[in-house]
């Protein structure tokens, strides 16, 4: 995984299905947990577009 200066997150293969991969079902529950939490979730459109 890559970070731009910029804040840009990348694989360097140009592909998101890292993004998407799922761990296991403790690990997606403190995901979903933490999400649940955040007042605000700052995105830019390529990313919103992925994962809308």
């Amino acid at each position: 995984m890559f970070v731009s200066l910029d804040g840009f997150v990348s694989s360097g293969t140009d592909n998101e299905d890292w993004i998407f991969r799922s761990g296991d079902d403790a690990t997606d529950a403190w995901v979903v947990a933490q999400l649940d939490q955040a007042g605000l979730i700052a995105m830019g459109s390529r990313s919103f577009g992925d994962m809308a």
